[in-house]
This record gives structure tokens, C-alpha cells and sequence, in this order.
């Protein structure tokens, strides 16, 4: 086993062994650990809690394995694009509605806005944010805190709308309406949920 392959792996190791890669980079590992002992002791140890040390790679001047950390790195390079790019469609969305509330519609198309935006877009924008983010396993452990965040964006659309426009409107100081956020909390983490799973029967599949 080449050693540039090797340090292309040790270095994937810390996110490999908390489920914070992609599935093609998680199958690239896991090939690579079937056929190497060494790297699967260092992964054992880091496992434990001990460092390893890493694969010098100075005499190595391999193009095969040159081109595949070329291939790992462009799909790790692609997977931050695609979270980047989920992000911020989602606030996209978010800003729209907004925009929407305040300069494009009149006070009698309140009741259509809340059917539209409330109801319709950004329930549907939550739900398929924190789908991906299951589906594509982003933050990996820690893709769950997406939940509360996007609840807290679910409320806000409310607060920052008819809450903020019966403020300005009565004089008074309005709180945010609870019941936006368990409904944000509970699309989010259907959506979050399912695409655990979906992601769960694809690489069980991989393995099979």
C-alpha cells in the first residue's frame, strides 16, 4: 500500500471515525482499511483517544495516488460547496418572505401571505434544508442543533412580520409566538430524520 494513500487516510480519519464525511469518501476509507493494518490500528488508537503519528511522505512520488488525494480533497472541496449553497438558498428564501411582507404586499393580503409563506414556503424550504442536511450527514453528530436553529428561523418570519407591524402599528412591545417554533422544530426534524434514514439505507446497501 502506497504511503501517499496512506496519509491521504490518516488525514480522514478523525472525520471518518465521527461520521463526518461524505458516503464516497466514507467507501474510499473503508476500502482502504481492509487492506491495511497499520491504518486501521491508527484508527483503533485515535478511536482510544491517542494520537498517530502521521505517514512521511517526502520519498513518495506516485501520480496514482497523487490523483486520488485529488479526487478525496475535490469532493470534500464540493461537499462544503453544496452546504454553502443549501445555507444560503434557505436564508434566500427567508429574505423573500420578508421582502414580500413589507414592500410587495397590502395589508389586505395578510391572510394570503400567512397561507403562502407561513404555511407553504418556508415549511417547505425547512423541510427540505434539514433533509439534505440528513441525506448528506453535514456536522455530522452535531447536524442535530440544526433543529432549534431552523425552529428559531420558523419563529421569527412570524416576529419579525405581524408581530413587529402590530408593534409599530399599537406602540407596544410584542414577544414571539412559541407555537412558530415547535412547529418549525417538528418540520425540521421529520425532514432531518428522514434523510438520516435514506442516507442509513444507502450505504447499508454500499455495504451489502
Amino acid at each position: 500500500m502506497m504511503k501517499t494513500e496512506c496519509s491521504v487516510v490518516r488525514d480522514l480519519l478523525p472525520l471518518y471515525a465521527e461520521n463526518m464525511v461524505s458516503a464516497e469518501t466514507a467507501q474510499y476509507v473503508s476500502e482502504h482499511l481492509k487492506a491495511c493494518n497499520e491504518c486501521k490500528a491508527e484508527l483503533a488508537k485515535l478511536k482510544d483517544g491517542v494520537e498517530f503519528t502521521p505517514v512521511d511522505t517526502s520519498s513518495v512520488t506516485s501520480s496514482d495516488d497523487i490523483g486520488r488525494l485529488k479526487k478525496v480533497m475535490k469532493r470534500m472541496d464540493l461537499r462544503s460547496y453544496y452546504l454553502a449553497l443549501v445555507i444560503l438558498l434557505y436564508f434566500l428564501v427567508f429574505d423573500l418572505s420578508l421582502i414580500m411582507f413589507w414592500w410587495v404586499i397590502s395589508p389586505g393580503d395578510a391572510m394570503g401571505y400567512s397561507l403562502v409563506f407561513q404555511v407553504g414556503v418556508l415549511p417547505v424550504a425547512t423541510f427540505v434544508t434539514s433533509l439534505l442536511i440528513g441525506i448528506h450527514n453535514y456536522w455530522g453528530k452535531w447536524k442535530w442543533l440544526s433543529v432549534p436553529i431552523l425552529a428559531v428561523m420558523y419563529m421569527l418570519l412570524d416576529y419579525l412580520t405581524f408581530k413587529l407591524a402590530n408593534a409599530i402599528a399599537f406602540h407596544k412591545v410584542n414577544t414571539p409566538d412559541m407555537i412558530w417554533f415547535w412547529v418549525g422544530a417538528a418540520i425540521s426534524a421529520v425532514g432531518l430524520l428522514i434523510g438520516t434514514l435514506i442516507r442509513w439505507r444507502v450505504q447499508k446497501r454500499k455495504l451489502n
